[in-house]
């Protein structure tokens, strides 16, 4: 990856900007205790933690004969919307933005969540005025993230070694790697490393603070 050719960065939220996995276990955990089904550790989770959720639920134990998904997966959004803002940004966060932004580099965010939680989240934040566009989906199942990249990279006309997208999932992998663009998977969100595929358009970040080595920003940026 050329990092002067990047122009564009399409970050993902939880887990990339936003260090929240540990919320995520604490509250799938409740969901799981009210059933009397076996609790999960932060290792656990980073090793289920998939896309559908429906297959991550079925990791986590839940038959959907017994109980359809939506039950919960709802429950566990009607927990996470009481509990959302607890959480913090990764430190420096707004400090690289603000780097980047001045360096010229036009920062997009695109997330799985419902866009309803999602903007109230990044103005609680205060880092909305660092993003071009920030988009979210249209429900509460991370269902539609693929067609909300296809459109946003459409609208921005950009050439594949522009971009470059930062996200912890192997759903970022795919959605980076249909375009041919570069992503920086962030091992340290709610995927763990060993599940990430050894491509050479995936560059690994095992912390927020390799960002900085990545993009090419000096290391006095976050001492």
């Amino acid at each position: 990856m050329n990092i002067d050719k990047i122009k564009y960065i399409i970050w993902d939220w939880n887990g990339t900007l936003v260090d929240d996995a540990w919320l995520f276990v604490d509250l799938i955990n409740q969901v799981l205790k009210k059933r009397g089904m076996k609790e999960v550790s932060l290792l656990d989770y980073r090793n289920y933690f998939c896309f559908p959720l429906e297959k991550y639920y079925n990791r986590l134990g839940f038959d959907f004969n017994v109980e359809p998904y939506e039950i919960p997966s709802m429950e566990f959004v009607s927990l996470y919307n009481q509990n959302k803002y607890r959480p913090q940004l990764y430190k420096k966060t707004i400090c690289l933005l603000g780097l980047l932004k001045k360096r010229g580099i036009k920062n997009y965010l695109l997330s799985a969540q419902n866009n309803s939680s999602l903007l109230p989240l990044v103005n609680f934040y205060n880092i909305s005025g660092a993003f071009e566009k920030i988009s979210g989906t249209d429900n509460f199942h991370a269902r539609g993230k693929s067609l909300l990249a296809n459109n946003l990279i459409e609208s921005i006309g950009a050439k594949k070694e522009e971009i470059l997208f930062i996200g912890d999932t192997n759903l970022d992998v795919k959605i980076a790697s249909k375009t041919k663009a570069f992503i920086s998977a962030a091992t340290y969100g709610h995927q763990s490393k060993e599940r990430f595929p050894v491509q050479k358009n995936v560059i690994l970040a095992d912390r927020f603070s390799k960002l900085f080595d990545l993009l090419n920003l000096k290391s006095q940026a976050y001492l």
